[in-house]
């Protein structure tokens, strides 16, 4: 009986930190979403957004190293990928052209963030 009891202990201390750690995960995840719509709302003002980006920069690298799901490290270098993109076009001439590139990575960078969101908040519940 004390067996099952400490089992059913670790079982639950594990499945409740997994559970916290998805949803921590969640959180950092829309805070990308939120920090990509003020970069380009920003940008779109003619505003520099450059202490955003790197916001949204430092919030990346704690996705990145918070989990070690491999769809979630696929997705997260996907999104590498698209925050070298975005400064590029950030540091470059504001023209019509990227404009253009900020509107559309700043809609795969809230689309990647959410399968972030939405596939760590699943596994946080396949956990309990």
């Amino acid at each position: 009986m004390k067996h099952w009891i400490a089992t059913l202990g670790i079982v639950t201390i594990f499945g409740l930190s997994s559970a916290s750690a998805g949803t921590s995960l969640a959180r950092l995840a829309q805070s990308e979403q939120q920090l990509s719509t003020q970069i380009k709302q920003a940008y779109l003002q003619g505003k520099n957004p450059a202490s955003l980006y790197n916001k949204l920069v430092q919030v990346h690298r704690k996705i990145q190293h918070a989990s070690t799901d491999p769809e979630i490290h696929n997705m997260t270098t996907f999104l590498s990928f698209c925050l070298q993109d975005l400064r590029e076009a950030l540091v470059s001439p504001r023209n019509p052209g990227n404009i253009e590139i900020v509107v559309d990575l700043d809609s795969t960078i809230q689309e990647g963030a959410a399968y972030i969101r939405n596939l760590s908040r699943g596994k946080a519940l396949a956990t309990r």
